[in-house]
């Protein structure tokens, strides 16, 4: 209860703050693969597989990598909780031309269809036990970083919510891990 209590208090001071992104090209395979490592680390998506699908080429993008790994956990985590025990989440990274995709699958119910323009609106939740701050969260990074999100059925039939960002550019002094 003490750990769900300070996760509400600092959504609620992140969905508050004012949010000025320091933009760098990060790879954002490696940002997926160290947000499930920490999420990991603290236990809070253990009952769920957690996959990073990373593509064959380096995709980087123009983003603040701190904002975006602050919303990225707030996604895997619920996509976590929307999964059932033993289920999976799926992090992709695609290319789509001038931009890169970050996409979160689980393998839960869905986003319900008539609530879905009401899914990042603050203090609006589906959970009984949701707070309603995360997917807000989520979407001030997003629109902060100058993304698009987009929300729809993952091919396993749960939930697919995409972050799009500007494709970053390579710096050739920069080393293999991106910007990360």
């Amino acid at each position: 209860e003490a750990a769900r209590l300070e996760r509400m208090v600092s959504d609620l001071l992140d969905l508050g703050r004012p949010l000025a992104p320091r933009f760098q090209s990060v790879d954002l395979a490696g940002l997926a693969s160290d947000c499930v490592t920490v999420l990991l680390a603290r236990h809070e998506c253990e009952n769920v597989a957690m996959v990073v699908e990373k593509p064959d080429d380096r995709l980087l993008a123009e983003i603040d990598p701190d904002l975006v790994e602050l919303a990225l956990f707030n996604v895997i985590r619920n996509a976590a909780q929307a999964s059932p025990a033993g289920g999976r989440v799926v992090v992709r990274v695609e290319g789509r031309g001038e931009r890169v995709a970050l996409m979160v699958d689980d393998e839960g119910g869905g986003f319900p269809e008539e609530e879905a323009l009401r899914l990042f609106e603050p203090f609006f939740t589906t959970r009984a036990t949701g707070t309603g701050i995360g997917l807000a969260v989520v979407r001030r990074v997003v629109e902060a970083n100058q993304g698009a999100i987009e929300i729809g059925r993952s091919p396993e039939g749960g939930a697919r919510l995409t972050m799009i960002f500007r494709a970053g550019e390579t710096n050739p002094s920069e080393p293999p891990g991106g910007g990360a």
